[in-house]
């Protein structure tokens, strides 16, 4: 939990610092979707903050100076939070779990979509759901790492489009371009996502062993091994704009 605590912080010190004028926060959701790491474990909505606590969904009304739990809501093996217009997505080790979140300190579940044991994150666009699941360490014992796509244009009924293999794939983040996903041991990949019929790999940058990333604003922020890096996007092109080094960094 401190990782991604300081993971959003110093999100929020590159934005902040760059002088962006979208207004936009690294915690909370940017237009209509979350603008946080993918394997983010809290997001706030509408005075809401959303928390993940060992499969427990704690939600709070920050409205006020002081914030108050205003309910409490099993959702088993959760990890991860992604917000994508009025709906909750949550990661985790059986599937995809979807709240409607329209009033948000009262979240609905309305849908589900089961895969094999594995981890975890999910990112949303455009009606287009990305998960990675992966079954490195404790994340499960079936062998199937992929990137699966889903229709989520009915979250009451997301269904599978097209399932990518692809080797211990971790935190991703969507692009106007591309999907960019981070590959444990490997590096970072950016995949072609235009035509679900036709996924390929773009191009793969192995100097960056990242865990999880944040796209905003023509950048792409990373966690890596050497720490957290922020970098420039133009075509293929990544070019590294400033990085903090923190040693022995991991994301969980």
């Amino acid at each position: 939990m401190l990782i991604k605590l300081c993971f959003i912080y110093f999100v929020c010190v590159f934005i902040n610092s760059c002088g962006s004028d979208t207004g936009g926060s690294a915690s909370g959701p940017l237009g209509n979707q979350s603008v946080a790491g993918s394997t983010a474990t809290f997001l706030t909505y509408k005075n809401t903050l959303f928390a993940l606590d060992r499969g427990i969904l704690k939600v709070f009304d920050i409205s006020l100076p002081t914030p108050r739990l205003e309910n409490e809501i099993n959702v088993f093996g959760a990890q991860t939070l992604h917000i994508y217009e009025d709906y909750l997505y949550m990661g985790g080790v059986i599937g995809v779990d979807i709240f409607d979140i329209s009033i948000p300190q009262v979240p609905l579940n309305v849908g589900f979509y089961s895969h094999v044991r594995s981890c975890d994150p999910i990112v949303v666009e455009d009606d287009i759901g990305y998960v990675t699941l992966r079954t490195a360490g404790d994340c499960g014992r079936i062998s199937r790492d992929s990137l699966d796509i889903l229709d989520v244009s009915d979250p009451s009924k997301p269904t599978l489009l097209k399932s990518f293999p692809m080797s211990s794939p971790w935190g991703l983040a969507k692009t106007p371009d591309f999907l960019a996903v981070c590959q444990e041991g490997i590096g970072l990949a950016l995949v072609d996502v235009v035509d679900i019929d036709d996924i390929s790999l773009i191009s793969r940058h192995s100097a960056i062993k990242c865990f999880d990333l944040i796209y905003y604003d023509e950048r792409l922020v990373t966690t890596a091994d050497n720490g957290i890096g922020q970098y420039a996007i133009e075509g293929e092109t990544l070019t590294p704009l400033s990085i903090i080094p923190i040693k022995n960094f991991r994301a969980r």
